[in-house]
């Protein structure tokens, strides 16, 4: 059985499992959910086009959104927990 996460990690995953449960699938036509998530953890505008570019200067197009995960996922587990 594979360990238990550290509760910032679970945090983090729960956001985002809490978030694809209510949403419809993701599109470019429609970034509203997505802006959403970057809100959640904390990203402001300015912070939210800073954080592209640095993501498309280290990923090519089709490893971008993984990395923009990984990021959100860093982001979120490094809030508190107000569970």
């Amino acid at each position: 059985m594979p360990g238990a996460l550290a509760p910032g990690l679970e945090h983090a995953f729960d956001v985002i499992g809490d978030f694809v449960t209510v949403q419809s699938p993701l599109s470019l036509q429609n970034l509203g959910p997505v802006m959403c998530l970057w809100e959640a953890a904390g990203v402001s505008d300015d912070q939210r086009a800073i954080l592209g570019q640095r993501i498309r200067d280290l990923a090519s197009a089709e490893h971008a959104g993984g990395l923009a995960l990984g990021v959100l996922i860093g982001l979120l587990a490094a809030q508190p927990s107000s569970r």
